[in-house]
């Protein structure tokens, strides 16, 4: 329960920052529209989003600063599409590309932000050299850096800043995976051991000296001491043969009886003679090679 509360707290920190960012961006919006300063507070957020050093930004509403955001925001569209190409070219994945783009997002905005940074400077001193040569003071680009404007990619940072965090902490929902032994289907993470007790099986639980049969309203403990195993490893057999280890997990709390937990990890060795019989997403897990995992999409 405490890490669904984590995970939760997380995703309304990046959804707050999302609609915070709506805000401030429409409140830039209405303000070019309507020819006035946005709110004070937005000036002061503007300031606040500077990098180390001297405050350059000015506390200035118009239509360039607003322009200034849209470039950004064609500019980032542009970049997502240019890493998607350059993944997709290496894994043949659209899917698997989209979603290794968006655990980069963040790193986009701050290069994206860098680049814009730069590309400003570069265009305020050719204006200028150019005003100098033609003798006029008409400046070819603002040399105004727009606190407004910094407050909307500010906030856009922020945002991409909380996505980060949340995508590398709690992950990406993924399509379960099915394992199907001895015609028994098992979806990891969904799959309850009732349903493979029905279907003949056992969970037996070796120690030093003795193999132990686990009961149906046996109690199953999730000690949250391992990474990769989540409750109890077991051996799933039937008609005294060994069908492989699986992990069974309480589903929402820490103690539970097997029959109401399910299945969370399956494993087999290739020395094991039922491996015959176990099929991942419908195909035979004998007849694998190494490329059909390296083009598993």
């Amino acid at each position: 329960m405490g890490f669904f509360i984590a995970d939760l707290l997380f995703y309304l920190a990046t959804l707050g920052c999302f609609i915070a960012t709506l805000f401030v961006y429409f409140q830039l919006v209405k303000a070019v529209k309507k020819h006035r300063d946005v709110p004070m507070w937005m000036y002061k957020m503007g300031h606040a989003f500077k990098a180390r050093g001297p405050d350059y930004y000015e506390s200035i509403t118009d239509s360039v600063a607003l322009f200034e955001v849209y470039v950004f925001l064609v500019a980032f569209l542009l970049a997502n599409v240019f890493v998607v190409a350059i993944i997709y070219q290496k894994n043949h994945s659209l899917p698997a590309s989209i979603y290794l783009c968006f655990k980069y997002e963040f790193v986009i905005v701050v290069a994206m932000r860098l680049l814009g940074t730069l590309s400003k400077l570069v265009l305020v001193l050719l204006s200028r050299k150019i005003n100098w040569f033609k003798k006029t003071e008409n400046q070819l680009w603002s040399s105004h850096f727009y606190a407004s404007s910094n407050a909307v990619l500010g906030m856009i940072f922020m945002t991409f800043f909380f996505l980060l965090l949340t995508v590398n902490l709690t992950g990406v929902p993924a399509k379960p995976l099915e394992v199907t032994v001895a015609k028994s289907r098992i979806v990891i993470g969904s799959t309850k051991a009732s349903e493979l007790l029905k279907d003949g099986f056992q969970f037996t639980k070796k120690t030093r000296d003795k193999e132990i049969k686990k009961e149906a309203d046996s109690e199953i403990r999730n000690k949250r001491n391992d990474h990769f195993y989540y409750g109890e490893l077991m051996e799933l057999v039937r008609d005294g043969k060994s069908y492989g280890t699986v992990s069974v997990t309480p589903k929402s709390k820490d103690t539970d009886k097997l029959k109401d937990c399910v299945i969370t990890y399956y494993s087999i060795h290739a020395e094991n003679n039922q491996i015959k019989e176990v099929q991942i997403e419908n195909k035979a897990i004998s007849t694998l090679t190494y490329d059909d995992f390296k083009n598993k999409n």
